[in-house]
């Protein structure tokens, strides 16, 4: 991940060494206090514990700079000796490396990660640790880009294309994760990573899955326990405030729907110095509208974003699939059909088996126009055989037609057959039309004897000219 350390401020490293358990303090009397030489080798033994730049991990990750340091991680920017492959390695500070919770966090984020195979989560390809039993680190892709907390603080609101592409695709990566009841419970923008594609569309990368159902230490205080606040204040959902555990996939669900309000607008729908001050503005005061602070955002987007911040779970999208057809609904990006339906396929639930709500209602509506519109490749097929079997039908009555007036006239010509008679012709005079005789059955003359020619009638003579 190739981010700017001049672009933002940097997170200040936080000493945790406060946050020891207190298991680890021995009940007996204090001993004396040690040495000024034995601070110095814990000091020493502290500073050599993170990797310097040029050092080679693992026998094969050279460190080539430092991309990112806060107080949860050192990202390093290093080189695949072997590949000559660019790759992004996460370290734990030397002080959160001490903390089992901080361990099992990146080792967590590293499974979850890496069972998701989706394009639009960061990829891992390895984990390990810095010596037996000390730091772990975690081997990511390399990306160039920037996340779009950066994003927005260096370009303010997106737009509403832009804005809903990185919501939809998110949703790609979190329904694998919903699927394998894995929930996040910590989206914001500065973990929704934008790149581009290989043919320079924007790709949004889900990252840091570490708190995902992190389970509280018991050892720990309650004010101290980092288990305890688990998410940013301005993204976290009411029943996450309350209680961090008592979360399902409405929760990242509510976490979308704020980070669509704060890409549209440019500050999160929710915001104060406390969490007990966030709280208070989302239970007692109306959901924010981004139209009502951005003209040109539609009517639709604000129902969704609505539907997503709702107080209750049970007013929000039941699933990350329905949030993707709403998206797909407003007709702001091409293929968005395709990408709700590979997540109605991911999480097992079809469209027509959705819950029936306004918002899928008309997006089933949509759906099936828009089905109507990839079949329409096939009319012209119907209308080429109903054509062909036209014409064949037209030509059989039209042949008909014309048979019939012919038959009609033919028949006078030859006079209406008696009852009883037959048709007789002499052999001897059978190519003197005149030789047909009408014979009754009964009367018929032998085949030797000789048949009477018949007599013409005279004409009658033409009158003397006088």
């Amino acid at each position: 991940m190739d981010r700017d350390d001049t672009a933002g401020p940097r997170l200040p490293s936080a000493d945790l060494t406060h946050l020891a358990p207190a298991s680890r303090r021995s009940a007996a009397p204090p001993e004396p206090p040690e040495s000024d030489a034995h601070h110095d080798d814990v000091a020493r033994a502290t500073a050599s514990a993170a990797p310097a730049i040029g050092d080679v991990l693992g026998g094969k990750y050279r460190i080539d700079s430092v991309i990112a340091r806060g107080g949860m991680s050192i990202i390093y920017r290093a080189t695949h000796l072997e590949l000559e492959r660019q790759v992004a390695i996460k370290v734990l500070p030397t002080e959160a490396s001490a903390l089992p919770e901080y361990v099992a966090r990146l080792r967590r984020e590293a499974l979850a990660a890496s069972r998701i195979r989706s394009e639009h989560v960061v990829r891992v390809f390895d984990f390990g640790e810095l010596s037996p039993g000390r730091t772990p680190y975690l081997v990511m892709e390399y990306l160039v880009g920037a996340d779009l907390a950066t994003v927005l603080a260096r370009q303010g609101p997106l737009p509403a294309q832009l804005a809903v592409t990185c919501i939809l695709q998110s949703c790609e990566t979190l329904a694998e994760a919903h699927a394998m009841n894995v929930v996040h419970r910590d989206l914001k923008p500065a973990n929704l990573f934008l790149t581009t594609t290989i043919d320079d569309h924007p790709c949004i990368k889900v990252l840091d899955f570490g708190i995902s159902r992190m389970t509280r230490h018991q050892t720990l205080s309650p004010l101290t326990d980092p288990g305890m606040v688990l998410g940013t204040p301005s993204y976290m959902a009411p029943e996450q405030m309350e209680a961090s555990d008592r979360v399902d996939a409405r929760t990242d669900i509510w976490a979308l729907g704020a980070i669509l309000y704060e890409l549209l607008v440019g500050r999160p729908p929710y915001a104060g110095d406390a969490l007990p001050q966030i709280f208070m503005q989302i239970t007692r005061s109306r959901t924010p509208r981004p139209s009502e602070a951005r003209t040109g955002v539609g009517p639709e987007l604000d129902g969704i974003v609505a539907k997503c911040l709702g107080i209750c779970p049970t007013r929000r999208y039941p699933s990350v699939a329905e949030l993707a057809w709403a998206l797909a609904g407003l007709g702001l990006l091409r293929g968005a059909y395709d990408s709700a339906e590979r997540i109605s396929c991911v999480l097992g639930r079809r469209p027509r088996d959705l819950p029936i709500t306004l918002a899928s209602a008309r997006v089933a509506r949509r759906a099936m126009v828009a089905s109507a519109m990839f079949a329409r490749p096939k009319a012209p097929l119907v209308l080429l055989v109903a054509s062909a079997l036209a014409i064949v039908l037209a030509g059989v009555v039209t042949y008909a037609k014309v048979s019939a007036p012919s038959a009609q006239l033919s028949a006078p010509l030859e006079p209406a057959l008696p009852a009883g008679n037959a048709v007789s012709v002499d052999p001897k005079v059978a190519d003197d039309e005149s030789a047909i005789l009408l014979v009754p059955p009964a009367r018929r003359p032998p085949a030797d004897s000789t048949a009477r020619k018949p007599v013409r009638p005279q004409e009658p003579a033409p009158p003397k000219d006088f």
